[in-house]
């Protein structure tokens, strides 16, 4: 996890904390897909509508799926913290019938954040799996029940000895709600304040994370890995709090290949995976064509395009259309072998033809915009855009 405002019973500090990321990798800057991975949408990791979504789980909902999961802490309880007698978390918290400063249930806990604060308990859930894969541990270690959501601890390590799983779950929540709010413009949710600590430039990103613009993303190396349209307010708050797209040059731990420089991160993808897996799409339309485009580039007979995509609705192969300049440039059915791609989206069903590495002829000198899309066959769905790049001929 990276930029965040700390959260104290007594005020609210503006910290910046900068993410040393340990592992690394590879070559060129990319515009991103539209969809990658597990559904995974760099521009919309999940809509705002089930971001919000807190009624989406009961105490009962929470409870039942730890044990299913077989997570320790299904017989876990602790102390709710409420903060200071005059707090508006004791006074949120008692409205929504919680009860302050009583040992109960860790699923509790997590539905009483989601419900003062207005986030999923789906999202808290998956982000605890994300930052600890704590949600599936059968025996969580102290570490991962402390630093549950990642709160305020970077993976440089210097995190918090003195958090706690309540904590965690409150401040964690918080954030997410309160980093929406303020890429919708809404300045004075829980506190007033004149700017917003993910709404100005950064060494990660460039200009800021508000939504409605493409954002230039770079490694702790500097080095600029991809660009993306932010679609929406919820995909500003999962920036915000972990500021990296998924990026695997090398196609590493059997995950789809994504970008082709820069380090290896894999936070926000795997939020979007264990969310899908466990409680479907993020997206309102679950029938979408997704895909990745790995390569753009120009080659001696045109320009070369290569990666994969299909249509979640049908198992007819979806299609590439390309446009250069706004205006066609041709397309090319999906259809070549790309098992690594069949692997990991098996739950779905997809086979192993759904690759696509084709050449479309153009050879005008100067400097183009190649815009890509990926065309499903299922009636109503609609076009994923690929991404946009400039290439020179």
């Amino acid at each position: 996890m990276l930029i965040i405002n700390y959260k104290s019973s007594n005020q609210h500090i503006l910290w910046i904390i900068f993410i040393l990321t340990l592992l690394s990798f590879i070559l060129l800057p990319i515009i991103t897909s539209k969809k990658v991975g597990a559904v995974y949408q760099s521009g919309n990791i999940i809509d705002d509508s089930l971001f919000l979504d807190a009624k989406s789980m009961s105490k009962e909902d929470i409870q039942n799926f730890l044990i299913a999961k077989n997570s320790g802490l299904r017989n876990m309880s602790f102390t709710l913290q409420c903060y200071s007698a005059n707090s508006a978390e004791r006074q949120w918290y008692t409205a929504a019938g919680a009860q302050c400063d009583t040992l109960i249930p860790a699923s509790h806990i997590i539905y009483y954040a989601a419900q003062i604060y207005g986030i999923s308990p789906k999202v808290i859930l998956a982000t605890m799996q994300k930052e600890q894969s704590l949600t599936t541990a059968p025996n969580p270690t102290t570490w991962q029940l402390t630093q549950a959501m990642g709160y305020a601890c970077p993976t440089s390590g210097s995190c918090s000895t003195s958090s706690s799983f309540p904590y965690q779950i409150d401040a964690g929540t918080w954030a997410l709600r309160k980093h929406y709010e303020r890429a919708r413009g809404n300045m004075t949710w829980w506190s007033s304040e004149s700017s917003w600590v993910c709404g100005v430039e950064k060494s990660l990103y460039k200009p800021n994370l508000y939504p409605g613009q493409n954002v230039r993303f770079y490694d702790t190396n500097g080095t600029q890995y991809a660009t993306v349209y932010i679609n929406n307010a919820a995909t500003s708050s999962m920036y915000c709090y972990t500021p990296h797209v998924y990026n695997n040059p090398q196609g590493l731990y059997n995950k789809p290949t994504q970008g082709t420089t820069g380090l290896y991160y894999s936070g926000s993808y795997n939020f979007v995976y264990f969310y899908e897996l466990w409680f479907g799409s993020t997206s309102a339309g679950a029938n979408d064509p997704m895909g990745n485009l790995e390569t753009l580039q120009p080659v001696q007979s045109g320009i070369r395009l290569a990666g994969w995509g299909f249509d979640r609705g049908t198992p007819t192969p979806a299609s590439i259309h390309v446009y250069i300049d706004g205006k066609w440039g041709g397309g090319f059915v999906v259809n070549k072998p790309r098992q690594d791609v069949a692997n990991v989206f098996s739950y779905l069903g997809v086979n192993s033809n759904t690759g696509f590495d084709e050449i479309i002829p153009y050879t005008t000198p100067g400097t183009h915009q190649v815009c890509t899309w990926l065309v499903g066959d299922s009636i109503g769905a609609p076009n994923a855009n690929l991404g946009c790049k400039n290439v020179a001929i």
